[in-house]
């Protein structure tokens, strides 16, 4: 194993079971752990960290100090958030509008603590018919230090169900004195799944959140409602749990998950390989050199910037509604590659009309 491999492999090792009220034993030592320190913090996974060395001989080490800080701030942080979304809850409110909140604070419900699992923007999902209105109502919160997402391609887009679906099976949670309308479970972990895997799983915490939902689903769980009717968005969830369990030691006796075949050759090293390096800047759409549109005026650098741009193989599976199966990736890469050009070129008469700072770089 290279040491790429070694790094995301460490990263595992240390977050098998972490999500849980009494994580296992630990298998892993002092110097793994102050290898991987930089690598659990900068993935959010500096909490869960602590969690699970918390009552080992590892808690009084100088690793074990600096994820303690991290829990705690976290842990601070968690109630801001919360207090930030029941804001953005009465705002959309007033306005008439009744929005659907999903991932953040719906995926932290099912850990022991707030603080083990933070998160930034406070993702909300509206109806077609109130999607103006509550873009308003979000450019109205202004420059707050919270950010409102109401673009989700996991349901809008990659998903066959429709908002109204999601919004029929939907619940109110309490919070801070008031209501807040969350997916139910079954369309939570769905969502959740189909999430992780549209990012190609860069994200450790993202697997924990999916081990976390499986292992405290309710009793009267609709595993026929979750998986849905569609055979490829089935074999999604599936395999996002397989994928839980097979690196992190999710329980999911008692899922339609075990009966699943046995995850291809090609994905735990794609995982353990992004686990090695999981920040947002190391990721596909953020480490371009430049915005394509700057290479049509100066074409130098686009070649070397290419290799910037080749797509994570899960990714490239789910943006092409491809399986995770055995079969090589290479086409579909290809294939999300062409499809992000066909993009841009539709894009490139708007685009040129704008001035190029106003450009993503993830127009292609």
């Amino acid at each position: 194993m290279g040491r790429v491999d070694l790094d995301g492999e460490i990263v595992r090792r240390i977050l098998v079971g972490s999500w849980r009220q009494e994580p296992a034993a630990v298998s892993f030592s002092e110097e793994e752990l102050t290898r991987a320190l930089p690598r659990l913090r900068g993935s959010g996974a500096g909490s869960l960290t602590w969690w699970r060395i918390r009552k080992t001989s590892l808690s009084s080490t100088k690793s074990a100090s600096e994820l303690l800080q991290t829990y705690k701030y976290n842990t601070l942080i968690s109630a801001v958030r919360e207090a930030e979304i029941v804001n953005a809850f009465v705002k959309f409110r007033e306005h008439g509008i009744e929005p659907l909140l999903i991932k953040g604070w719906s995926a932290a419900r099912p850990y022991p603590e707030p603080g083990l699992r933070p998160y930034g923007d406070i993702d909300l999902v509206v109806r077609n018919q109130d999607l103006e209105k509550a873009e308003a109502v979000r450019q109205s919160f202004g420059d707050k230090k919270f950010s409102i997402d109401l673009d989700h391609s996991e349901i809008t887009t990659l998903d066959h169900r429709t908002v109204d679906e999601f919004f029929e099976r939907s619940t109110l949670a309490p919070l801070n004195g008031t209501t807040i309308r969350v997916l139910s479970p079954e369309d939570h972990l769905r969502v959740i799944a189909i999430h992780t895997l549209k990012h190609g799983v860069w994200r450790p915490l993202w697997l924990c959140d999916i081990a976390a939902a499986v292992e405290k689903r309710p009793s009267d769980f609709d595993w026929e409602y979750c998986l849905g009717k569609d055979t490829r968005q089935r074999r999604w969830v599936l395999s996002a749990i397989r994928i839980a369990n097979e690196l992190l030691q999710a329980n999911i006796s008692g899922t339609p998950a075990t009966t699943t075949k046995e995850l291809p050759w090609w994905l735990k090293p794609t995982i353990l390989k992004e686990w090695a390096a999981p920040y947002s800047a190391k990721q596909e759409y953020n480490r371009h050199e430049a915005p394509m549109m700057s290479y049509l005026r100066k074409p130098a650098g686009l070649i070397r910037d290419l290799k910037n741009r080749w797509p994570n193989p899960i990714a490239a599976t789910i943006d092409l509604g491809g399986q995770i199966n055995a079969l090589p990736r290479l086409p579909f890469q290809l294939g999300n590659c062409f499809l992000r050009t066909a993009r841009f070129v539709m894009n490139l008469p708007k685009a040129l009309g704008r001035p190029e700072k106003t450009v993503s770089s993830e127009s292609a």
